[in-house]
């Protein structure tokens, strides 16, 4: 497990690993309502933004409020993101495979897959105060329309991974080029 730290206000989880300069960017700067780190293939974007999301967790939630995890399936999104974060958490995390559900230090984190449009009616209704999504180019444009409004209690930051993909891509104009959202200080981008 990584070394926790307790601060006057709050505890954060300090990375045992060496960061680079760009990933160490990346974990001191705050959410914002959406945060998108994308890079190449093992370019270590999934660790930092795990550490941000634990970090997120911890001091911009509290134990009652409820939050949201999706990749493509969920034995994706576990491969590439729950089984290092439960690593990472030993002891403070518990992740139960036949419900989905997550829980990070006393927080509930909704778990969950969407390979297709049919996925939204698996977060409909739901109230989050935040959402990590893995692989965001891969999941259906619906979906992550769904993700959007359904983190509406504050402070609803969206945390996103994305390998990049065709500039034509239903992500990149709406989402990673957004002038207006970048411009409020509600969208923080990471190359």
């Amino acid at each position: 497990m990584a070394e926790s730290v307790q601060l006057p206000h709050s505890t954060i989880l300090v990375p045992e690993r060496d960061f680079s300069m760009k990933q160490m960017l990346a974990f001191v700067t705050p959410l914002r309502r959406l945060t998108i780190l994308d890079g190449a293939v093992r370019s270590g974007k999934t660790a930092v933004s795990i550490y941000m999301w634990i970090n997120y967790v911890i001091e911009r939630t509290r134990p009652e409020d409820k939050l949201l995890m999706v990749g493509v399936t969920e034995d994706t999104l576990y491969i590439n993101v729950i089984d290092d974060l439960l690593k990472y958490t030993e002891g403070y995390s518990h992740y139960n495979r036949g419900t989905g559900i997550l829980t990070l230090f006393g927080r509930k984190i909704i778990c969950r897959g969407a390979p297709d449009v049919k996925a939204d009616s698996r977060i409909r209704g739901l109230t989050a105060a935040g959402a990590y999504v893995d692989e965001v180019t891969k999941i259906p444009e619906e979906v992550f329309k769904q993700i959007m409004a359904r983190c509406s209690r504050d402070p609803g930051s969206i945390l996103v991974t994305t390998n990049p993909d065709t500039p034509y891509h239903w992500f990149y104009e709406p989402y990673l080029h957004n002038e207006k959202m970048i411009k409020a200080g509600r969208l923080y981008h990471l190359h």
